[in-house]
Formats: C-alpha cells, structure tokens, sequence
C-alpha cells in the first residue's frame, strides 16, 4: 500500500513500531491465510504530526512534570484539557486524503468501518491498554471516521491509560499510537475464546458467544453462551457447554453506531452457535496459537457459517483482558514527609460553601489546588504528599495546613507559626521539630526566595486590578454566547475558558491576601506592643471601618431606595406586599417580577439592582442556588421588609474609624504613626481587591451554573437523568467526560439517587440544635467589630430563615456573606462560628455598626435558640446568660 501514514496488514509485520503490536498480530494472521475484515494500518506517524497540529505537546510536558497522580480534581481538569484538544482539531489535510485513498485501495470507501487503536509498544502492554482503548463500530462516511481516529488519539490521555502506562513505565514522550481501520462486520453472533484457561493456563479452548455483536460479551452486558473444548490428540472433543441468558444485543445502527436491545425469548433459550459453528472457531483458534507460537485471545464474528477474525491479543494467566475490567483505582496518597496531616478550617477557605454539592465541591477543589499551585511553584506531589489538599468534614470546608507549612518551610524558611498565621488558622500545625533541620547556604537560598515571594507578594498588589479587568472581559465575552446553539464540545470549550478565567487572577489575589495577612500582623503587633491591655482586635477592626467596602451594605442600600420609592407609588407597593405575603409560593422567575413593576418609577431601579447584583445568591459560590437573576424572592423581600421596618440609617463607618485610630495614635511615635498608615493603606487596599475578585468570582460561578443546566438539560434529553437539576450531584470529571462523548459509567440515576441522600444526610448531621443550658458560660472568641450587646440569640443557617428575625436579637451563624447584609442592620449583634478582621463577616458587621465576635467553634450548637446572650466585640467574649438571664 502506497503513502506515507498507511500501511497493509503484511506492511505493518515489518513495521512494529510504526504499526502497534495489535496490527502486528493481525498482520500475522492475515499472511497464515486467516480470514480477517479487509482494511489497513494507519502509522504512529499520523499521530505525531497530529500532535503537533493539535499544539498539545507543552500540556503534555507540563502535566507529566506536575500531575503524579493521573485521578487527582486538577490532574483530570488537564487530561481533559487535552483530550478536548485532540477532539477539536481537525486532521491534517494530508492525513484525511491518506485515509481516503487507504479506505478505495481496500474496496470499504462507503461501507461501515471499525476503528481500534493499535499502541506502539510491547504486546503485553498493548493487552493492558485494551482495556482503556475501545473500538469504534460501524462507522458511516470518511467524517465519522475522521472522528473515530481522533478519538481513539484522545483515549490515551484518560487516566486509566495514564495509569497503565506509569505501571509500564512508559514515558509520556515515548508514546505513540497506529489506528487500525476495516471493514465493520455485521455479525449474526459474535464473542471472544481462549486457547488456554485464563486463570491456569491449562491447554483447552473456551469459547464465550452471544446473539448480534460481540460487544456484549466483552462489554459484559450479556451472560453469554460457552463452549469448553479439551483436546484429545491432534482432535479437540467438546467437555461442556452452558446456554447463557444473553439478556441483552448489540445490533448496528442504521444511523452509524450501535444500539442495544433486549433480546427475545428464544434467543435467551437458544445457543447462539451450533455444536458444528463451535467446533470450527475452536479449531480456528488452536491454529491460531500454533501460528502465533503463544496463547491468545481472540475475537470474533460469525456472518452465516463464514466467521472473520477481529484481533487476537496475547493471553497472560491471572487476568482476561478481553473482559471490561474495571477502573484501576487512584494511586493511594504517599505517606507525607512530615507524618500526621493537620485539617484546618483556615480563612483562607472561609468562602467555600458549607455541605456544597458533588460538582461544587469538585470545582471548588480543582480551582483552589491549581491556584495554590500555581502561587507556590511546586507539583502536588511535592507540596501535599499525593493527598488531597481540600477535605470536608461534617460538611465544612478543611485545608491541609501540614502540607503547605512544610512547602512553605522548604521554599522559603517560613517558620510554621508563621505559615498559620497567613492562613488564618487556629490550628498550631506542624511543631517545629518536625521540619527537617536547614543551615548555611541551603538557609540563606530559602530567605532569598522568600524575598522573591515577598516581591511577588507586594507586585500583585497593583497586578491585581488589571488581572481583574482584563478577566472581567474576557468573562462578557464567554457570558454573550447561546448556549443552546453549542454543540457539546463547544460547551465544555466554554467552561474551560471559564475556569482559566479564574486561574487569570485568582494566583495573584492569594498573594495579595498573603500581604495583607502579613500587614495585619505588624500592625497587631505594633499596636499591642505600644497599647499594652487597652489594645483589642476590635479596635483594629474599627481603624479598618470605611463606607461601601463591603458588596452587601451596597446591594442593601440599593433595596432601601429602591422600597422608598416603591412606598410613594402603588402599583410598586402592592407588587412588595405581595411577595412579603406569599412568600415562597409565589413563582420567583425576575422576568415575570419586573413586568409586575412594568411603568414605575421603581421598575428601574429593580433592573439595576438585577444588572449590578443579579449574578449572586444566598450562598454564592454554591452552583445549585438560583442566582438572582433567575429567582429575585429574597432581594424582594428585603425590599418588602424595608416597608414596613423602620430602620434607622447605618451609622458611618468611617467616623468610628477616626475615632478608633486617634485612641490609637496616642500611644504611637510619629515614625510609628508613618508606618501605621502605610500598612492600613495597604490592608484596605488588599479588602477592596477581595471583594472585587468576589464579585467577579459569583459572575463566574453564575456563567458556570447556566454552562451545567445546559449540560443537564442534554441530560435529561438522553434519558440519562431525571432532571436537568440533577446535575448537581455529579463531579465535574464525569460531567466533563459526558460532554466529551464518553458513555457513563453505570447507571447515572442511581448515583445521583445515592449522592442526594448522602447530601441530605450531611445536612441533617450539621442541623442539631443546642439544648437549653441551665446555667451561665462563657466563651472567647476573636472580637470583628467593636461594641457590646444583649439580646435574644437566633440561630439562622441561611439568611432565607431570618425574616422573622426581630431588632435587637443576637444572629448566631457558621459564616455570613453579603445576603446577610440586611438582617445584620436589624440584628442586635453577630456570633459566628469562623471569619476573620478582613474577612466578608467582619466588613459586613463594621459597616453595619453590629458587635460581631468571630471564632466560637460549634456556636450553633453550643447556643440555645431564644438564650439570652451578651456579645462583647471589643473584648472578643460571648456570655451565655441562659433564658432567664437579667
């Protein structure tokens, strides 16, 4: 056969490297004179210069030297990457008009065809790689097959093939694969059979049959018919043989593909081969063996009493590889250097939702690894031993400080209290006798790269904002696309995008946090050191105060004016009375909400609150909640509550502020006033950056939600959920290998099914509520926002349960975002559970003018709901006075 990218079969016996060891076997049957579907080889060749059209060369570099562990969130996020590569570059034009001429030289050009995947590498490797490389079947036209090789290009960057081949050692660089392309075989029954016994190696011939397509007995789908042959002699005798059920047929489609059918009654009852049929294919089979010189597994299709070979693969004792084995399991963690792994609900993951969802969870995992990857310059392997780096236990988020203490000690020399302190965590971490000892040169290469780091560090400061523009364009890029019009692929493209966003900005506001951690420290400790006992938190805390930092009070001051205006026009009031009565009976789609204040004064308004805040939610970076755009209830509501509660008017903060800061300077030398200044600039600095990228973040996970209902809506079209909400409840990885054209695994539903109840049992875990304590305690926490109260405590899990919330009661909460806004202005004070001075809580609790203490572990379970409490933000304490507390 002519050309440079195919081979014959016979070609291909000459040729292993270019061909694969499978067309090496099936050129060897086809020169002993076996029957084997017409067809031909196309060469490794093909590949590589594909590769290279694809520009997938550097992804392929740069996860093999971060991703040692192919099942980890972010090393699937890039196999994914560049398996979506592979499946959107088209062929190169001088490949496609090979395959063409290939296709009219072996007389199939306009037939059904059958790609399978021929790897370049050792036989008993390429019995391995079966298993994770499946055969495309009954392919219609030169474009389904231009697809099907490009798929079967794509396969080798699934992670079951990863895995395989760093078992094998095979190096990503060394890898190369041939295509085999024949005539696709219409069988009548089909199956596979063994000239020894798999398990012992006993000399007899089995054979494993079933109605239609073979498929179904190596998919194992079907109990398929066996035939047992031993041999007596140069004769072989039948020992045994078993009908099976065969419940289920693999017939091809008129369409192109297969389908899957029941089969009937007599086909259950029937054999699918005659004792005659039988006795043939297991002499073909010893003859097979005996030409190939090694025990084989050998596939084939009967047409009629004709039967072809589709591929022998070479047989090993102790495994079938024929059988769809299942998924080798991630590789376990490596036990870490630094022995016991110490989880920590630090700040730094305070924003991640609390009992999130599958896909949630699995984003949230694979955006926050790849950026702390990507901030710390180091493999996962070499930063958190393999292990994850995100766990939630009883719900909440927990960060793996252990690990990036150690990083932080190897990196830079970062002593391991000091690493907890940028974190945010409670958690002491390592002790420092469990770093490994560092002196000399090797301690003095650390500081200098912790001088970069802290370079880095103070440079994001002003790379911040632009990062942040140029994301914000590229988001109303992604955001002005129909989805409906996407095709799958194009989908997925879009969601990539999205996460890339993401990865744009997201390194540099780490850093950013980073400094201003470190600024908030000096300054604490400036202040403590020169303030003696008359320094507090909270004090810091008020010298931080400024009006329209936090988004929240910016959102609630638009309701606020919004009601106001509402109050002088009737049509707006009654449209507010109505969701205030309803509640959530009423339907909550906004289109349907602003045709209510259609011709009103208030209507725009209401529009600009859904263009500036509609991206958000109640909990924002939780995919399942409806953004506001979509269901507009709560922020009615508040509006509706604005009606009727005379509220006063928040206090200023930055009054509170001046105030904070002349007790302050008192205590302070003019040089010591200086440098005060300077790092409560840049701490400001760094809180106007996070709340940007959190307004920016929402908007992302709000494209990223309309991304997953469409996706879902597919779904559900394809009978493979019931709903397209039920998208939800997968992880990202299968989410992404659905829109890849991968088949599930397993039956979806019932995963779904299982993971709902899972979700709702952790949800029901985290909803115990405190009993009545008899008598007073109390509890020390980390004052956020100076001033003292008394009240009633009310236990609000959401800021959906809060509208009964009475002025002056005490808010007791895990953690608080900007939804919380409104309740905090009727709130008497806030007990929470995490969150610190710079965190969302505390900008909301300052601005507000609300005590807050911060830092009480199980609050909601320790506090009793209507228990009288005295919350003390000045002195971060929290009296317990029980119901009958004065």
């Amino acid at each position: 056969m002519t050309g440079s990218y195919t081979l014959s079969y016979r070609e291909a016996v000459q040729a292993p490297e270019s061909a694969g060891a499978k067309a090496v076997l099936l050129g060897r049957l086809a020169s002993a004179g076996f029957r084997v579907p017409g067809g031909f080889v196309l060469s490794a060749s093909a590949y590589h210069d594909f590769r290279r059209a694809a520009g997938i060369d550097r992804a392929i570099r740069r996860f093999a030297e971060r991703h040692g562990d192919p099942f980890r969130e972010s090393a699937l996020f890039e196999l994914d990457r560049i398996r979506l590569a592979c499946l959107r570059t088209s062929l190169p034009e001088s490949v496609r008009s090979a395959i063409m001429s290939a296709l009219a030289q072996c007389g199939i050009l306009g037939l059904p065809a059958v790609v399978r995947p021929s790897v370049a590498c050792e036989g008993e490797t390429d019995a391995e790689f079966e298993r994770v490389h499946p055969a495309a079947l009954n392919l219609l036209g030169l474009d389904a097959v231009d697809k099907a090789v490009r798929a079967c290009w794509a396969s080798l960057w699934l992670p079951r093939a990863v895995a395989y081949r760093r078992r094998a050692g095979i190096r990503e660089d060394d890898l190369s694969m041939a295509v085999i392309i024949q005539r696709f075989v219409p069988a009548d029954a089909g199956g596979v059979a063994f000239t020894r016994d798999p398990e012992t190696g006993e000399e007899r011939v089995e054979i494993r049959s079933a109605w239609g397509l073979g498929e179904a007995v190596s998919a194992g789908k079907a109990e398929p018919d066996r035939f047992l042959f031993r041999p007596e002699g140069d004769l072989l005798t039948l020992a045994g043989s078993e009908v099976g059920s065969k419940l289920q047929i693999a017939r091809p489609r008129a369409v192109g593909g297969i389908t899957w059918q029941s089969t009937t009654h007599d086909q259950r009852r029937l054999a699918s081969l005659t004792l005659e049929q039988a006795t043939a294919i297991a002499e073909t089979c010893r003859r097979i063996e005996q030409a190939l010189g090694a025990p084989q597994a050998i596939e084939w299709a009967r047409v009629g009493d004709d039967v072809s070979l589709l591929q022998a693969r070479p047989l090993r004792r102790g495994g079938m590889p024929e059988t769809d084995a299942a998924d080798p399991l991630a590789a376990a963690p490596n036990p870490p250097p630094w022995g016991t792994r110490v989880w920590s609900p630090a700040a730094l993951v305070a924003a991640l939702p609390v009992s999130s969802t599958p896909l949630t969870w699995s984003l949230t995992c694979l955006l926050s690894e790849q950026a702390l990857q990507r901030v710390l310059g180091a493999r996962p392997a070499e930063a958190w031993g393999n292990g994850p780096l995100l766990s939630r236990q009883e719900g909440r988020p927990h960060l793996e400080v252990s690990a990036l203490q150690w990083l932080a000690w190897e990196q830079w020399g970062l002593a391991p209290e000091a690493t907890a302190r940028l974190l945010g965590c409670r958690e002491a971490g390592l002790p420092a006798d469990a770093l490994p000892a560092c002196s000399g040169w090797q301690l003095m290469r650390r500081r200098w790269r912790r001088l970069g780091f802290s370079i880095a560090c103070r440079q994001a400061a002003s790379r911040g904002k632009p990062r942040l523009l140029l994301a914000a364009r590229r988001l109303a890029d992604l955001e002005r696309r129909s989805l409906q019009s996407l095709s799958d692929l194009d989908l997925l493209d879009a969601s990539v995008a999205n996460a890339e966003t993401a990865l744009g900005y997201l390194p540099e506001v780490i850093r950013a946090i980073c400094r201003s951690a470190s600024a908030l420290f000096r300054l604490e400790e400036t202040l403590a050191r020169r303030m003696g006992p008359d320094y507090s938190p909270a004090l810091l805390g008020e010298v931080l105060a400024r009006e329209g930092s936090a988004l929240g009070v910016r959102a609630a001051e638009l309701l606020r004016r919004l009601a106001r205006q509402a109050a002088e026009e009737s049509q707006a009031r009654e449209a507010l009375e109505q969701i205030a009565s309803s509640g959530d009976s009423d339907t909550g789609a906004s289109e349907a909400w602003l045709a209510r204040f259609a011709g009103t004064r208030a209507e725009p308004l209401l529009r600009r609150f859904l263009q500036r805040f509609g991206h958000h939610s109640l909990v924002d970076m939780e995919l399942s909640e409806p953004r506001w755009s979509e269901d507009c209830r709560y922020p009615l509501r508040v509006a509706a509550s604005y009606l009727t509660a005379d509220l006063p008017a928040m206090q200023g903060a930055r009054p509170r502020a001046r105030v904070a800061w002349a007790q302050a300077k008192r205590h302070l030398s003019l040089w010591e006033q200086y440098r005060c200044r300077r790092l409560i600039g840049s701490l400001l600095h760094g809180v106007h950056l996070q709340e940007a990228a959190h307004a920016l973040l929402a908007r992302q996970v709000a494209l990223e939600r309309r991304l997953c209902l469409e996706a879902g809506s597919r779904l559900a079209n394809r009978q493979a959920l019931e709903a397209a909400e039920d998208v939800f409840l997968l992880n990202a990885s299968e989410l992404r290998a659905f829109l890849l054209g991968e088949d599930p695994k397993g039956d979806m539903r019932a995963v779904v099914a299982r993971r709902r109840r899972e979700l709702s049992s952790e949800q029901g875990a985290g909803a115990r509520f405190a009993e009545d304590q008899a008598g007073s305690a109390s509890l020390a926490g980390l004052g956020i926002s100076g001033g003292r109260a008394t009240g009633r405590a009310r236990i609000l899990r959401s800021p959906a349960e809060g509208w009964n919330l009475q002025p002056g009661e005490i808010v007791v909460a895990s953690r608080i975002g900007m939804a919380w806004a409104p309740l905090l202005q009727r709130a008497g004070g806030v007990i929470l559970e995490g969150g610190g001075l710079l965190s969302q809580a505390g900008l909301l609790a300052r601005e507000c003018g609300v005590p807050a203490v911060s830092e009480i572990s199980d609050a909601i379970t320790r506090i009793a709901e209507g228990t009288r409490v005295v919350v003390d933000g000045t002195r971060g304490k929290v009296e317990i006075l029980g119901r009958s507390g004065a």
